[in-house]
């Protein structure tokens, strides 16, 4: 197990850094760009994410079953075959997705984004180039999650740093030294998303049995895994729309400046789901094994202990950013104004995405088990609530309403759902997982954050602020930690879980 320890510290470490420049260059891409086109930068985010429902479940069974593959359940030949036809299938998806990209950009332009002082041309024209990066970015994503179901993270997370580095820092050269239009950055993340997808290939198919891939794709070999892969794309379908819903609707009812501000917003609260993936994508490979080779016990522990780190990681980030939401983007921004109409926003995403880092383990278990069918209807449920809800609470109360509607249905889903799923897949779980794995962090934490900021001096100067801001961070965490009763009792991870083949 020390490799699951290296993979989670290097996952978290990339993802870290990952989320971290993300968010400290959005002040330097709204000095260069301007506001409204920064807006760009979120609907561009927003278009990706929509796009995700081509993806038809199909990258995360390929994760599965290359983890089969890793523990003998399915042979080289039939890996190789399956990467093939995916990566056929994805290619030709892809050139769809850029073609239609191209043919709608105006048309998105003049009739959907409320664009003020930008050249309608150039916006149409960067909404094209979205298309081709979201496109190269979508067949990207077959190679990582084949390399993710090997357990090659080292690899995955080294590649993460390289092109988040690409793509966020050495950008900056380009606004400042030649020219700071929204076009000519498009141009440049579209040539990094083809770097990218080329490294992923490479590694990828490294990672496979030489010799063993045909160059043709055989289309039989996705029949096996349509069952699988059917559930995971209505549930990943349906949860795009979930996740994605608020910021479509938001893009059309708020001018392209303040949907800038909303994007702000939310890219901080975005950082909150980055740091729990790096767990989620360590833990995913081995709870699938664990499932395969009978290790019932072992897969309960490692899912308990995975779920009071990723409790430990949620509280004491969301805590804080929420806590001090509006100290928190002045001394990030130095702009009082944009601080104090972003906070509101920020407070409820922050939390409502510490609740989803909380309920992507859950989804884990159910997927370990090949069970994904109170999965899907308990998103669908949850989609029907909020699609209306969303309507509503985007068009009277604007982004704010959207981020306590998030916030609100995640908890319920949290309180009443996933007491389900344990009583059909865990029943020693239904009450200790909620009690003893999640409120016994939860509670004491967040409110240790509570009174960290109710308490909190008057402070003038942003490093004064970043200051106090970094210290009740780590109370926050602190406090979770000595709550966390893996860490309290000083768990090992258990040894023999897993037998490596």
């Amino acid at each position: 197990m020390a490799s699951l320890r290296y993979n989670i510290l290097s996952g978290y470490l990339a993802q870290a850094y990952t989320a971290l420049i993300g968010i400290v260059m959005v002040p330097v891409y709204m000095r260069y760009l301007g506001v409204e086109a920064y807006g760009l930068v979120g609907f561009f985010a927003m278009l990706q994410a929509w796009l995700q429902l081509m993806d038809m479940g199909l990258t995360p069974t390929l994760s599965r079953e290359l983890s089969r593959y890793r523990a003998g359940a399915l042979g080289g030949g039939e890996a190789c075959t399956l990467v093939r036809s995916l990566e056929w299938l994805f290619g030709l998806l892809a050139l769809c997705c850029i073609a239609l990209s191209v043919a709608g950009s105006s048309l998105v332009a003049r009739n959907w984004l409320k664009v003020q002082t930008l050249d309608l041309e150039v916006v149409a024209s960067c909404i094209a180039i979205m298309g081709g990066i979201a496109g190269l970015r979508w067949l990207t994503g077959i190679y990582r999650s084949g390399l993710v179901g090997l357990d090659r993270q080292l690899s995955v997370n080294g590649a993460t740093v390289v092109f988040a580095s690409f793509r966020s820092l050495f950008v900056v050269g380009v606004l400042i030294w030649w020219s700071s239009s929204p076009l000519w950055f498009f141009l440049y993340q579209a040539l990094v998303a083809v770097l990218e997808c080329l490294a992923y290939r490479c590694l990828l198919y490294r990672a496979l049995p030489r010799g063993a891939t045909p160059f043709w794709p055989d289309w039989s070999a996705l029949r096996g895994i349509s069952r699988f892969a059917g559930s995971i794309a209505f549930t990943s379908g349906l949860w795009v729309a979930i996740m994605q819903l608020d910021k479509l609707v938001l893009s059309h009812y708020l001018s392209l400046e303040d949907y800038g501000y909303f994007s702000l917003a939310v890219s901080v609260a975005s950082g909150i789901t980055l740091l729990s993936a790096p767990l989620i994508q360590a833990l995913q490979p081995r709870l699938t094994m664990l499932a395969s080779q009978g290790e019932e016990q072992g897969l309960l522990t490692l899912y308990r202990t995975g779920t009071q780190m990723v409790a430990v990681v949620m509280v004491s980030l969301a805590g804080s950013i929420a806590a001090f939401a509006e100290p928190l983007i002045f001394a990030w921004t130095g702009n009082p104004e944009l601080a104090r109409h972003a906070a509101p926003v920020l407070f409820w995403y922050a939390l409502g995405n510490a609740v989803v880092g909380v309920l992507s383990i859950p989804y884990l278990l159910q997927y370990a088990r090949g069970y994904l069918r109170l999965h899907v209807i308990g998103n669908a449920l949850f989609g029907v609530c909020w699609l209306p809800a969303v309507l509503i609470s985007a068009a009277r109360y604007g982004g704010t309403g959207t981020g306590m509607t998030w916030f609100a249905g995640n908890l319920l889903f949290l309180l009443f759902w996933v007491a389900l799923v344990h009583r059909r897949l865990a029943p020693s779980l239904v009450f200790p997982w909620l009690i003893d794995d999640v409120a016994r962090i939860v509670v004491p934490a967040g409110l240790v954050a509570y009174a960290l900021r109710h308490w909190a001096p008057a402070l003038a100067s942003r490093g004064g602020t970043l200051l106090y801001l970094l210290l009740a961070g780590f109370c926050t965490l602190a406090t979770a930690l000595i709550f966390c009763r893996a860490a309290t009792m000083k768990l090992k991870w258990p040894r023999g879980l897993v037998r490596e083949g």
